[in-house]
């Protein structure tokens, strides 16, 4: 249900400024200083999932929250483990419960099982990440309706790759390419309803092979609605 600051930002979307384009200013910053008022405070959300060397065909994402018993890489192994603030800051499966968020932006990290330079397999990180961001494509729904559909290959020149100071047959790439900007929404934000479920859904085609296990971490970069405090 719209508040009346919600008509009013609404009001602002339509003139291109407040929360839909651009930063908030000030006054959309804080609605209210009196109880029961509101604030928006720049607040990304993240998620994490794992990949196995068979990649699967679509892979969910913000559909497990803290708490939850999953399959991810910790302590440079891939074991069953339960979601911390590390991994996720989503606390009800599929839905921001108490606040609404306007997502600017959107960033994916690949972290693969081997991360040392002087590990083996560290010269295929490379080809892995490449092999992922091109048969990859992911779709976010808020509530029923598709909000964007894009290809992973762009994400591929936002995670470039630097060459290892120990480089040998076997070691050519360093961990220190792994990770990738984010990619700007510009002037047309995502709005996800407080209390309203959504989908984050990363599909691969063709069924490609890895090298090594990833976890993939996305981050939609937002301004967040929550009570003044």
């Amino acid at each position: 249900m719209l508040t009346q600051e919600d008509v009013q930002a609404l009001a602002l979307a339509v003139q291109g400024i407040g929360r839909a384009g651009g930063a908030p200013f000030p006054m959309d910053r804080k609605y209210s200083v009196t109880q029961g008022g509101k604030e928006v405070i720049l607040q990304p959300f993240y998620d994490r999932v794992n990949l196995a060397t068979a990649t699967p065909a679509s892979v969910s994402l913000f559909s497990q929250p803290i708490g939850a018993s999953v399959t991810l890489i910790r302590a440079g192994a891939t074991a069953t483990v339960t979601k911390t603030p590390r991994d996720t800051n989503l606390r009800t499966s599929g839905v921001i419960q108490d606040k609404s968020i306007d997502v600017r932006a959107i960033q994916f990290i690949l972290v693969p099982l081997q991360q040392a330079a002087a590990g083996g397999a560290t010269n295929d990180i490379s080809d892995d990440k490449a092999t992922l961001y091109a048969h990859g494509w992911f779709e976010i729904v808020p509530g029923s309706k598709s909000r964007l559909q894009m290809s992973l290959l762009p994400f591929k020149f936002f995670d470039p790759d630097f060459m290892s100071t120990t480089a040998t047959t076997t070691t050519t790439w360093s961990a220190a390419g792994v990770g990738g900007m984010m990619l700007s929404l510009g002037e047309d934000a995502i709005l996800i309803e407080r209390g309203i479920p959504f989908a984050f859904t990363v599909y691969f085609d063709g069924a490609p092979t890895l090298v090594q296990s990833f976890d993939l971490q996305a981050y939609l970069w937002a301004y967040a609605e929550r009570p003044v405090q």
